[in-house]
């Protein structure tokens, strides 16, 4: 006899009986996109070297990570309003685990980018639901306070995967990087299956025609209450881009560290991004999620600027601790903004969510593509790209606070 999933809990339970366990589910769906970026960036050259290819095509790997990323939007949002948040999700995580196996045997770098893009439409499910997830049952300030919660659990993503990625890739060879990817695909498919409830009753699903997708969408985008703090959101995530996308580089190349010492000063990010996190938790109840987005871009901008600033002539040490303050920034004025975006979505909270990681994820391959363009041996154009991604991010804040949408 076929063995059932267990029966859906009752949403308004959640809150306090499973607050732990959902984190900590929500929390590893959402960490796949850094793993299966963190891991392998120090395997960049090696996957060049073994494919016969140049370092350009080598980071093509990571823009159309996000690139996928930013198609797998288009289908999740419309998906989970329809069919609720367990069945999308759980067919994201199995297109990740088998992407993520096809990868080790991939012939040339061509089948590798276009499996990295298949990959990253499967390990997108996760950040696009649990935003949906959270939604459904908390007001705007618990959602913040989870979202920081979770943020905790998916921050170790990028504290272990380059510590781990640069282990695999001394003792062994970078195939074995995805190996593992996908065999944390298949465990997390089956903790889905058995661990997630279904928060989205059915007479609360819509069903959105395909032909009336692209009307939702504009919808959306007509009402600045939710573009603006979208845009704030992506943004200022778009100097954690410009770090994944110009670090390796900046590191290895620049100021001559190894694997291993790179996966460490990439770690000690994560941890940096990982308490300014938890710090979120104690702002949200004492200050307005808006005054907090506003407040750290200032402060994120400051940071930037002085990394930038010695950035031509200090040595690392100096580099790093004002770019760790600006990039440790980051969570906080991602997870208000974002909160504040998905309070004003409406009866569609899975288009809105999506909405949300198609205008990151299309930052995110514009900023990598940009920091790639101006590699000239330093580490000014990171830190350059950092900085305007932090006053973006300050401009649109302000700009919305003044007219009352943010």
């Amino acid at each position: 006899m076929p063995v059932s999933p267990p029966a859906p809990v009752d949403p308004r339970s959640i809150g306090e009986r499973h607050r732990l366990r959902l984190a900590v589910l929500l929390g590893a769906v959402t960490a796949f996109a850094p793993f299966a970026i963190d891991m392998y960036l120090g395997a960049l050259g090696d996957i060049a070297t073994d494919f016969a290819t140049d370092a350009g095509n080598a980071q093509l790997t990571i823009s159309t990570f996000f690139a996928g990323m930013a198609a797998g939007q288009f289908f999740y949002g419309p998906a989970i309003d329809r069919w609720g948040r367990k069945t999308p999700l759980l067919v994201g995580t199995l297109l990740f685990a088998v992407a993520s196996a096809l990868l080790t045997i991939a012939p040339d770098i061509h089948t590798f980018i276009a499996l990295r893009f298949v990959e990253a439409m499967g390990g997108c499910a996760g950040m696009i639901i649990a935003r949906a997830v959270i939604r459904d049952l908390y007001d705007i300030g618990a959602a913040s306070a989870m979202l920081s919660q979770m943020m905790l659990v998916q921050g170790l993503g990028p504290v272990l995967a380059p510590i781990i990625g640069a282990q695999i890739i001394a003792h062994t060879s970078w195939h074995w990087v995805f190996v593992l990817l996908a065999a944390s695909g298949a465990f997390w498919f089956a903790m889905v299956w058995w661990g997630l409830p279904e928060t989205l009753p059915p007479e609360a699903r819509r069903a959105t025609p395909v032909r009336d997708l692209l009307a939702v969408f504009a919808g959306l985008l007509k009402r600045p209450d939710f573009v603006l703090p979208a845009a704030v959101a992506a943004a200022s995530m778009g100097s954690i881009f410009a770090f994944i996308g110009g670090s390796a580089f900046v590191f290895m190349e620049h100021f001559g560290f190894g694997r291993e010492a790179y996966s460490l000063v990439f770690g000690a990010n994560a941890v940096c991004m990982i308490v300014a996190a938890q710090l979120n938790r104690f702002l949200v109840r004492r200050v307005a999620p808006a005054r907090v987005v506003l407040g750290a871009s200032g402060f994120a901008a400051v940071a930037g600027a002085v990394s930038l600033g010695v950035a031509p002539i200090a040595p690392w040490p100096l580099f790093v601790v004002p770019l760790f303050l600006a990039l440790g920034t980051a969570p906080i004025i991602g997870a208000n903004a974002q909160v504040i975006a998905m309070s004003r979505s409406g009866a569609f909270a899975g288009t809105a969510s999506s909405l949300i990681g198609i205008i990151q994820y299309s930052v995110a391959g514009a900023v990598i593509a940009v920091v790639g363009a101006l590699h000239d041996g330093t580490a000014v154009p990171m830190a350059a790209m950092i900085v305007a991604s932090y006053l973006v991010a300050l401009a649109l804040a302000g700009w919305a606070q003044a007219r009352g949408r943010l």
